[in-house]
């Protein structure tokens, strides 16, 4: 089947038409998960920097909602996703030709199109990984192109998109890593050149504000970012450690690390290694996804961090592919390409089918605190209802003279904070406020302060959801005349109770000192 596939003509936009298409079917049958909405504050609050990541996720929302004329509208959205992922994939097999031929191109996109990091993650959703992803494969078409053709430009230009990759996410620092290992190993003479040090310095300019934002703001993550990596013993522990090495594995498609694991097996008995643009292109992989690794021995990660390192490792999928003696195994890569694609398609289905019918994951819950729980598919594809019935009871109570038009939100958390704000709160011209320390905030500590105080004798409602429950702190309901007692709004899709909202309605602000 792929040796077909490789002789037809134009078989690469065939990659991409399929894999597009995909992607928009997944746009249409879900909405925006629990991190997409939180970054759309970034596009509506713009500075050098956040609380939690560089700023070009928010650059990328402002453009893809033209400067946030369609900030509400969940495709344009994704719209900067959409074109990315179908650029990542173009940009992986133009990488591949550009080391082999035609052949390296089309199995390294086809290894591509099945993860789910790549088609999904930074296709799909909005995330600081998606111009991430760009940036990073630019960066290694870059500096192919200048091992290969030796000339100093594409150095330079590797600069200025590791600059971009760094606006984009923290993980980028990798890339100049991986350069400095290329250059001890394989270059050496090339690190007193000036042109390798012009191209560091235009780096470190283009992130400079980003460093300057978190020496000047009072919302600098520097400390958050220290824990979140940090440890407070020495002592290894595998509690995160097999979430994350599943997670890496899940997140990239069983079936592509097969391949990859195939292909490195080849690549280290045929010792390729030795070639500097196989060096370079294991020089930005391994080190990222050992870091992830071992950080995962004593913290908490997150399996999508080490997703860039696999790019290249595709790439070099594709290389022995086409360039190695493996006649004897190339019906192996063969399938698991393709069980790979099926398995990514398998998995969406099943997800787009949870999603509506809630049959694939039933719950285990009963308690109506926890119905939803663990279920992720409910972020991703049920906040339209939730605020549909949301907004049915408020505008109830409003009507009823229960609660003023001009009440606020309170909740626990940035999320489910940040849903409620885009789905329900900002539409409807609604102040929300995120309660709690800055690793509940976020992004809201400053929103908070923005928004302004809440004044004294308003009213308004705490709200959570059984999926993410918290019931309201008994020194926020000692601050209200009057609370009552929680009700419970159920959300039903096709009969079935999915999850639960729970609001409190507080009556008559006494105090609204911090902390709140």
């Amino acid at each position: 089947m792929i040796r077909d596939f490789l002789k037809r003509k134009g078989s690469i936009y065939w990659i991409l038409g399929i894999n597009l298409l995909l992607r928009l079917i997944i746009v249409f049958f879900t909405n925006l998960g629990n991190d997409e909405v939180y970054y759309t504050t970034y596009a509506l609050y713009l500075d050098y920097s956040f609380f939690d990541h560089p700023p070009l996720v928010g650059i990328l929302i402002r453009l893809s909602t033209f400067n946030l004329s369609f900030i509400y509208n969940d495709f344009f959205v994704r719209l900067g996703p959409l074109i990315i992922g179908c650029a990542n994939i173009y940009l992986i097999y133009k990488i591949g030709c550009l080391l082999k031929d035609k052949t390296t191109g089309i199995i390294s996109a086809l290894i591509i199109s099945a993860s789910f990091y790549s088609s999904i993650i930074t296709g799909v959703f909005i995330l600081p990984d998606t111009p991430l992803s760009i940036f990073w494969l630019l960066a290694i078409f870059f500096f192919c192109n200048y091992i290969i053709k030796k000339q100093n430009y594409w150095l330079l230009l590797y600069g200025v998109v590791v600059g971009l990759s760094l606006l984009s996410k923290y993980h980028a620092i990798f890339l100049w890593l991986g350069a400095g290992i290329y250059f001890l190993f394989y270059n050496r003479k090339e690190l007193f050149k000036p042109y390798l040090w012009l191209s560091i310095i235009i780096s470190i300019i283009l992130f400079s504000p980003v460093i300057w934002w978190n020496m000047v703001s009072e919302y600098s993550g520097i400390n958050y970012h220290s824990n979140r990596v940090g440890s407070n013993t020495w002592l290894p522990s595998l509690k995160n450690f097999f979430p994350e090495f599943f997670g890496q594995i899940f997140y990239n498609n069983p079936f592509t690390i097969y391949v990859i694991i195939l292909s490195l097996f080849f690549i280290i008995k045929q010792k390729k290694y030795t070639t500097p643009v196989i060096g370079f292109l294991l020089s930005i992989s391994i080190p990222l996804i050992s870091t992830t690794l071992i950080m995962a021995l004593y913290n908490k990660t997150l399996p999508h961090w080490s997703g860039p390192s696999y790019f290249a490792l595709a790439i070099l999928a594709g290389y022995v592919y086409s360039s190695i003696n493996i006649k004897k195994h190339k019906k192996r890569f063969q399938k698991a390409i393709v069980f790979g694609n099926l398995f990514l398609l398998l998995v969406v289905t099943a997800a787009i089918i949870q999603i509506k019918t809630g049959i694939v994951l039933p719950s285990s819950y009963k308690e109506s605190q926890k119905i939803g729980k663990k279920d992720f598919t409910i972020d991703i594809g049920l906040w339209k209802n939730i605020a549909t019935e949301l907004e049915s009871r408020i505008n109830k109570d409003i009507k009823a003279g229960l609660i003023p038009k001009n009440h606020v939100i309170l909740t626990h958390n940035w999320f489910p904070g940040s849903h409620l704000d885009y789905y329900y709160a900002q539409p409807n011209n609604t102040k929300l406020y995120v309660l709690g320390n800055s690793y509940n905030q976020h992004k809201y500590m400053e929103i908070n302060t923005l928004r302004g105080e809440i004044p004294i004798n308003s009213s308004g409602y705490y709200i959570t959801t059984s999926h993410n429950y918290k019931t309201p702190k008994q020194e926020l309901l000692n601050r209200y005349k009057t609370v009552s007692k929680p009700i419970i709004i159920p959300v039903y899709i096709r009969h079935k109770n999915r999850v639960n909202i729970f609001i409190w309605r507080l009556s008559n602000l006494k105090n609204n000192k911090k902390p709140f």
